[in-house]
């Protein structure tokens, strides 16, 4: 799911509030935006790979035996056990792992991007107006991880474990801009 809007503020000329204001003051309270874009989705499927080669020259042959389900509920996932290793033992050298595609349930994303903006017109004679606009955005506005998705080589010592995000932490950024 992704969600986008805009909300204008009710302030300033030919707004609900401040209608009545002129100049500086209509200036000052009008021109006012909130805006947000919202990301949920559960993760991605993810598919397990041995480290053994199967001796065909291809590594994306190179698939992990599956044994048992290997999805764990979430309140068992944890960032250093995202799903049950044990049930994708290596295949042995020269032969073909039987894992399938996409069996493993990735990590979610829950992002709430947020915007505060001021938009200033300015008419110049005869010429279209000018508008200064000043932004405040919020890139993960809440700081919520979202973590990348785990390691699926079944020969290394961190498979199954996450040690990465999908999305990095909060980042604010302001900005001025002439429009014209």
């Amino acid at each position: 799911v992704t969600m986008s809007w805009i909300y204008e503020l009710p302030f300033g000329k030919g707004k609900t509030f401040g209608s009545s204001l002129g100049g500086v003051g209509s200036a000052m309270v009008g021109g006012w935006s909130f805006q947000g874009n919202y990301t949920a989705h559960t993760g991605f499927p993810l598919t397990p790979v041995s480290g053994v080669s199967s001796n065909v020259g291809r590594a994306d042959l190179d698939r992990a035996n599956r044994v048992c389900n290997g999805n764990l509920s979430s309140s068992a996932r944890s960032l250093n056990r995202w799903f049950n290793t044990s049930c994708f033992p290596d295949h042995t050298f020269g032969t073909f792992g039987n894992s399938g595609n996409d069996v493993i349930g990735g990590p979610g994303v829950n992002n709430f991007d947020l915007a505060v903006m001021k938009n200033t017109s300015f008419a110049m004679g005869q010429r279209e107006p000018l508008t200064l606009q000043l932004r405040s955005e919020f890139f993960n506005a809440f700081n919520h991880a979202s973590f990348g998705d785990p390691n699926l080589t079944t020969s290394t010592a961190q498979f199954g474990v996450i040690r990465t995000t999908s999305i990095p932490g909060r980042q604010i950024q302001f900005g001025l801009k002439l429009l014209f």
